[in-house]
């Protein structure tokens, strides 16, 4: 008992310390960044630079156990805070939906079919549940508000 409660509190550490470099990065790192290419003046090197940005946190990410999918991810997270976003996503409107094709392609391809003829059962009641306290919440939300009952099902 005492291995699965440290393991939990190391994960929740590893989580906490790689919230607080995404948050750090996206305040002070990434915008900084953006802004020293900016002053340069080319598109070109913009470009490449964000593409830099993004193939690095893929990178980070895959060095840290998860998918470079979720990396690039984050990454496009941390540029549409900036102040530069509107420029980058004009410059990469033409890519976008390449871009959009790679990354669930990307992540269809970490589909592991074995674990789901595996777990299938246990996967199937615990998708049930979450239905069914969905149903639940939203409908004892919906009551609280004076909804006709009607509508409580429906909406629920």
């Amino acid at each position: 008992m005492g291995g699965i409660f440290t393991a939990l509190v190391l994960a929740q550490l590893k989580t906490g310390v790689i919230l607080y470099f995404l948050y750090w990065l996206g305040k002070k790192a990434v915008p900084l960044y953006l802004n020293r290419i900016a002053k340069i003046n080319s598109r070109e090197l913009f470009l490449i630079g964000v593409v830099l940005l993004i193939s690095g946190l893929g990178i980070a990410a895959s060095w840290l156990g998860l998918s470079p999918a979720i990396g690039a991810f984050i990454a496009g997270l941390l540029i549409s805070e900036t102040t530069q976003n509107h420029a980058i996503f004009a410059e990469i409107r033409p890519m976008r939906d390449i871009l959009s094709i790679v990354f669930f392609v990307s992540l269809g391809l970490l589909f592991n079919i074995n674990f789901l003829l595996v777990h299938f059962g246990l996967i199937i009641g615990i998708t049930l549940l979450v239905n069914l306290l969905k149903f639940l919440i939203s409908a004892i939300i919906m009551i609280m508000f004076g909804f006709h009952s009607k509508t409580v099902f429906l909406t629920s």
